[in-house]
């Protein structure tokens, strides 16, 4: 029996968690509350924290210090540490937002839209690596309903991304989203609708988890890939995908969150572009560089490298926005 849509993206989101294998939770997590830098954060002892935990207040910053390890098996996997600090809303500085430091240097933001933070694999292949986080509370509630205003800490475990179990999800949930951007009458809807059920079923949900599992997930994502490339299809027009980031200046916020939002902001793209050399970044913004340049000069070295590899695009036709 064809699965329908709803069914799909049912299983799409069990795919989602089935990604992380050997998950367990992060333990010695400590919150600071007042310091002016991951080293002021790292002499201080704070308190403890684990999920559960709330934090905040209106336009507050709060440190979250510990240490990973890494189980030798772990050697060349891709480490993630799954940290949700809170709920972030939809816009106009609605939730937390968070740097993350590992070993003293910036690597990423965490928020509602990177909830993985992942380890570069020369930390991973040490066995450890100290972690700091400058979480900022944000300056509206992420439920206007909510008092008073603070976040809950959902999320803190570390594991590693199943390397075919990760692509087939995102494959398959690129498929679903596609899919329903067409109409009924598409030849195209039903040949990815077909290929897409046809590999789900591969997986055997009686034991997710298990080694089957994952070799099913290898099959399961072979399969959809050759079922799209045979699809029938007319001209193929060309399209290029570049990544941007609009950062409004001291727009409903001071500028201080400006200069600390181009830091999370780029640390991020940067992130991606070890993880996809293909990636290209275009940002203009000029003012932005020379804050990034004062306030966080390795991420602005970073950047100029990327420049020199013509990965980054810097424009300078509007200074400021």
């Amino acid at each position: 029996m064809r699965f329908e849509q709803e069914k799909l993206e049912r299983r799409i989101n069990d795919l989602a968690h089935a990604r992380y294998r050997d998950r367990f939770p992060l333990t010695g997590i400590r919150m600071v509350e007042q310091a002016a830098s991951p080293q002021e954060a790292r002499e201080q002892a704070g308190i403890p924290v684990s999920v559960g935990i709330r934090w905040g207040g209106r336009d507050q910053t709060a440190w979250f210090v510990g240490a990973l390890t890494f189980p030798e098996a772990w050697k060349d996997r891709d480490v993630v540490g799954l940290i949700r600090l809170g709920n972030t809303g939809g816009g106009n500085c609605s939730g937390y937002e968070a740097l993350a430091y590992l070993n003293g240097q910036p690597a990423q933001a965490l928020d509602r839209n990177h909830g993985e933070l992942f380890i570069p694999a020369e930390a991973v292949n040490k066995g450890s690596a100290e972690l700091v986080v400058q979480a900022w509370s944000g300056l509206t509630p992420p439920d206007a309903g909510h008092q008073p205003f603070d976040h809950r800490i959902d999320e803190l475990d570390i594991a590693w991304l199943d390397p075919a179990t990760d692509d087939l999800y995102y494959t398959a949930l690129h498929v679903l989203q596609a899919v329903r951007c067409l109409e009924d009458r598409s030849n195209e809807k039903h040949g990815m609708l077909s290929a897409l059920d046809d590999a789900i079923q591969l997986l055997d949900w009686r034991a997710p988890g298990s080694e089957a599992f994952y070799a099913a997930a290898k099959q399961a994502l072979a399969l959809l890939k050759q079922r799209l490339e045979e699809l029938p299809r007319g001209a193929r027009p060309q399209v290029t995908a570049v990544g941007h980031c609009h950062i409004d200046v001291a727009w409903l916020w001071r500028l201080k969150h400006t200069r600390e939002k181009s830091a999370r902001s780029w640390s991020t793209v940067l992130q991606l572009m070890d993880r996809y050399p293909e990636y290209i970044f275009f940002q203009s913004q000029p003012q932005l560089y020379a804050y990034l340049k004062e306030d966080y000069p390795a991420i602005y070295e970073k950047i100029k490298r990327r420049v020199a590899e013509n990965r980054w695009e810097a424009s300078g036709a509007m200074w400021l926005e």
